[in-house]
């Protein structure tokens, strides 16, 4: 297998000028379907979220002391590979003709 040259759909070899171009589809494609509705549990929040104004009902916050240094560019890029790996880290909530729907960014490299 690892003989094998690339092919495309077509079955005519890849060329780096398709990849790019069919990366750029791919993208623009996820970015026009970033929109979903929201499953049960998840309208259930959001109308306790309406309901009572309080928008962190859920949510609970706790402060961490870390013992030791942290290199803080180091440190964002963890964070963000982790947001870009969940989709649940990069969702909103909101509505779109009075019904509720969740919004997925799309993941940045």
């Amino acid at each position: 297998m690892g003989d094998e040259a690339e092919v495309d759909v077509s079955g005519q070899p890849a060329t780096q000028q398709r990849r790019r171009l069919l990366s750029s589809l791919m993208q623009r494609q996820s970015a026009a379907k970033r929109q979903a509705p929201m499953s049960f549990a998840q309208q259930r929040l959001w109308f306790l979220e309406q309901l009572t104004g309080a928008p962190s009902i859920y949510t609970m916050d706790s402060p961490l002391r870390l013992r030791f240094a942290v290199d803080p560019v180091i440190f964002k890029r963890c964070l963000n590979e982790i947001v870009r790996r969940h989709e649940v880290l990069r969702s909103t909530f909101g509505t779109v003709g009075g019904v509720p729907v969740q919004t997925v960014e799309v993941a940045r490299r």
